[in-house]
């Protein structure tokens, strides 16, 4: 029997005899990997580099191609540096939980995932300095999806746009509440990004930037953002000619006025800005701020346990 595609709960790979022996059998061959943790487990985060993980990919994944682990991990180096060396046909990592990076200083460019195509996460505790290194490991990735990180500011995202990698398609929920300073700046080289969804705080002259050096852009979505306004997409608008889709959410300082900017062939879909003010956590001037695109409010009286 041959078995191409596994999915197995992390508990199993503790039983090593009957673990090892299963794999020595059944899957020579394997190309899909998906790891689950229990769904009630305690909140600990498990290592991604302990001796099962490691055995299992140092023998038993020569064809592995897709790799899914879905829980909370912790990825130290010793994960890298397996899968570098016994998993030259990796194209898709993906992590379906929360991950915590250790040691991006101790890896080097022996341990580059050159097969490693789409890399996708959840929440994370990467930050704009690791970004770099991330992308020296995995120098030929398409697809870099980052669900939530508080430690990625307007900076990191530029150093990823100023990296080598072959970008085609980014996703990165970053911090949203911080003050910009100046965009540092992009190459003035053409990217091959199509797609790209930003939350956190982006200003309008890396909007400018993005459109000046992403001119086959097709799909843009903002969100949760304090800093772009309506000049930033009108950037976008002007310079790239193939978007097809267009997304603005929860960003405070854009209007409706946006629809104009795009032909009719272009879908555009605005979100007003709805907040969620509970008693007394705002002020009057945080109101005053709000009004001018404010479309909605949910204001809260505190619970008799709050008085």
């Amino acid at each position: 029997m041959l078995i191409s595609k596994l999915t197995v709960p992390i508990e199993l790979m503790n039983e090593y005899a009957l673990w090892n022996s299963f794999l020595d059998r059944c899957v020579p061959h394997l190309k899909f990997v998906r790891i689950e943790e229990p769904i009630d487990s305690s909140t600990n985060y498990k290592p991604a580099d302990s001796s099962m993980f490691l055995s299992f990919f140092a023998h038993h994944a020569r064809d592995l191609c897709e790799l899914t682990l879905r829980g909370d991990y912790q990825i130290h180096c010793p994960l890298w540096e397996v899968l570098s060396r016994n998993c030259p046909h990796l194209r898709t990592l993906d992590i379906q939980g929360n991950a915590v990076f250790f040691g991006w200083d101790r890896i080097g460019v022996s341990a580059q995932l050159l097969s490693l195509a789409s890399l996708r996460m959840g929440q994370t505790n990467l930050s704009d300095s690791d970004l770099v290194p991330l992308l020296n490991v995995c120098p030929n990735l398409q697809t870099l999806q980052i669900g939530q990180s508080n430690w990625i500011t307007q900076s990191g995202v530029v150093s990823i746009l100023n990296s080598q990698a072959p970008l085609k398609s980014i996703q990165i929920h970053g911090q949203y509440n911080y003050r910009i300073g100046a965009t540092p700046p992009i190459l003035r080289r053409r990217l091959e990004l199509t797609n790209v969804s930003l939350s956190g705080a982006i200003a309008d002259d890396f909007m400018l930037a993005l459109s000046e050096s992403c001119p086959a852009l097709t799909h843009l979505s903002m969100s949760d953002n304090n800093s772009l306004t309506d000049a930033g997409i009108l950037s976008i608008s002007r310079a790239c000619k193939e978007i097809t889709n267009v997304s603005v959410r929860s960003c405070f300082d854009t209007s409706s006025g946006i629809y104009d900017y795009f032909s009719p062939a272009v879908r555009v879909y605005f979100e007003p800005t709805n907040v969620w003010l509970q008693f007394p956590d705002f002020t009057a001037l945080d109101v005053q701020l709000l009004m001018p695109n404010l479309h909605a409010a949910q204001f809260e009286l505190p619970q008799d346990d709050d008085l």
